[in-house]
């Protein structure tokens, strides 16, 4: 019997690979506070007259009103919007948000992904068809299309991209002309500021989600796009009246990065470090990040890789990480993205330690939380050359295509993929997607994970199972090829048998274990749902479930 690739470590969530140079300080995140949603529906019969009259005079149709959920419908869909999603994506500066003269179209979409998370789809697609009618593209418009699973309203948030990437670089510069100095800034002038940069967060993220949804090229790059002045505290946004923000900023220290591009730099790159240890080093006076700015690097990280694999690929187009030797530039390239995406990992294991014993915590909906999800999907951008074998993933905007289905699950489960201790490293990341679900409960979070998760986590879950199941499935068919994998894929291989055992999946001993993963990473996708596109994610891993036993069975077994 032959031996996989040799290489030490053990199958928990820690860097199986050390990086060949220290890892630096780090900076700090602050601790990640969820924020108080205040009480915008005191009057909810004025919020629905004004909404009625508003929209009516927009649309230039007097009876456009009848289309108007009733008062207790917009009630509850505010509801849901602000403590289901608005937790996860602050860019709506609520201590200011008038209920009567903020523009209805507004106001709708809000109530648009309100509707979902009260799993009221009729009316949420109904609101959104009511909102497109009246304003250019939105945001959360776009978030509902991307995440519909239907084909027409994923083309035109495609189509979209073009304006969103103008109105980004348009918006930059001029925040960059302003100058602004927070302490010589009044209350509403810092508000309108703040409100404009967390809109470019939310553009950048959303960017960074189409190239996972539709293995897009990156709108936005991790340069010129990052010169962004980041993000101040959630205090800060958080603040209910301008005294309380006055008296915040005096107690408050400056800023200790000046653009978002400072802040990646210091995360990803271990240029001037000082710490001499094999460990990273925060101490109290690293440079603080908030959790939304990690948020946003996080995703920057993801642009980032792909850049990187990309100019790889380009010297070098056999490039793998099995095979760095070939080329000393892509070799240089592709180590020192493995050492950036290191401290990544540290930075967040820090914080979510530091922060997971705070009166309130919850795992589920914190930015730390989000950002890990995140940075998963980095992992994965590392090994998306044809080499890999992870090639030939599809397109989400494919799904309503059996045709299309049925070869990529065909084609997926047959292609050869290069195994490797980094490639090992990466999986051991992004089992993560798994494993922390069942180890929370995999019946609670079926149940509640939907309506409580940032819907990013959907997006990570489908690009991490794709990537499991086909590092397993590689394993398995070597195996019977008579290549034995080496002790540490070993050692992953019983932790994700033990997972899956935890979640009351059956292996037996001639099924696939690959079959077991995609299967079980379903059952988290369709159970209860918000946004339409994961049952189809879940349907599609079904069959590739079908395809890894199908496979698996066909093949010979090796004599013993």
């Amino acid at each position: 019997m032959r031996s996989g690739h040799e290489h030490s470590a053990s199958s928990g969530s820690e860097t199986l690979v050390a990086p060949e140079a220290p890892i630096g300080d780090l900076p700090l995140l602050v601790k990640d506070k969820p924020p108080q949603i205040p009480n915008l529906l005191a009057d909810d019969a004025s919020l629905h007259a004004f909404v009625c009259k508003d929209i009516a005079e927009r649309l230039e149709r007097p009876d456009a009103f009848q289309e108007v959920p009733s008062s207790k419908l917009l009630q509850g869909f505010l509801s849901g919007f602000l403590e289901c999603y608005y937790r996860h994506h602050p860019f709506i500066h609520l201590a200011t948000l008038s209920t009567t003269n903020t523009p209805s179209p507004l106001i709708l979409a809000m109530c648009c992904i309100g509707a979902l998370y009260r799993l009221d789809r009729r009316r949420a697609q109904r609101l959104y068809t009511l909102c497109t009618e009246s304003i250019t593209p939105h945001l959360l418009l776009s978030a509902y299309g991307a995440l519909s699973g239907d084909k027409d309203m994923a083309t035109s948030v495609l189509d979209e991209n073009g304006f969103y990437t103008l109105l980004y670089g348009k918006v930059r510069l001029a925040l960059a002309a302003e100058n602004a100095d927070m302490n010589k800034m009044a209350w509403d002038s810092w508000v309108r500021r703040e409100s404009w940069k967390r809109l470019l967060v939310g553009i950048y993220v959303a960017s960074t989600v189409h190239v996972i949804i539709w293995d897009a090229n990156p709108n936005f790059n991790t340069c010129r796009d990052l010169e962004l002045e980041v993000l101040h505290d959630e205090t800060f946004w958080n603040a209910k009246t301008a005294n309380e923000w006055s008296e915040l900023r005096a107690n408050q220290p400056q800023q200790d990065y000046r653009t978002m591009r400072d802040g990646l730099a210091s995360i990803i790159s271990e240029t001037g470090s000082k710490n001499d240890g094999n460990s990273p080093k925060i101490s109290i006076g690293s440079p603080r990040l908030s959790p939304l700015t990690a948020l946003l690097l996080m995703h920057a990280v993801v642009v980032h890789t792909w850049q990187v694999v990309q100019v790889a690929q380009a010297l070098s187009p056999t490039t793998s990480l099995s095979s760095l030797g070939n080329d000393p530039v892509s070799s240089v390239l592709m180590g020192t993205a493995i050492r950036s995406l290191a401290r990544c990992h540290e930075l967040l294991v820090i914080a979510q330690t530091d922060i997971a014993g705070d009166p309130g915590y919850e795992e589920g909906t914190s930015q730390i939380f989000n950002c890990q999800a995140t940075l998963r999907m980095a992992y994965i951008r590392l090994f998306s050359s044809p080499s890999n074998g992870f090639f030939n993933r599809p397109s989400l905007i494919t799904l309503d295509d059996p045709a299309a289905i049925k070869s990529f699950v065909s084609t997926f489960s047959i292609t050869k993929q290069e195994r490797s201790p980094q490639l090992l490293d990466a999986v051991v990341k992004a089992f993560d997607g798994l494993r922390i679900p069942v180890r929370m409960g995999h019946m609670l979070v079926r149940k509640t994970a939907a309506l409580r998760w940032s819907p990013a986590h959907a997006i990570a879950g489908w690009d991490c199972a794709l990537f499991v199941c086909k590092w397993v499935h590689s394993v398995e068919m070597d195996r019977l090829n008579g290549i034995m994998p080496s002790l540490p894929e070993q050692d992953l291989l019983a932790a994700i048998a033990d997972v899956l055992e935890e979640a009351e999946y059956d292996t037996g001993k001639r099924k696939s274990l690959a079959a077991g993963v995609a299967r079980t990473w379903s059952w988290l996708l369709q159970d209860v749902w918000v946004w339409s596109i994961t049952p189809r994610m879940g349907a599609v891993l079904e069959q590739m479930a079908t395809a890894f036993e199908r496979v698996n069975e066909a093949s010979p077994r090796p004599r013993t």
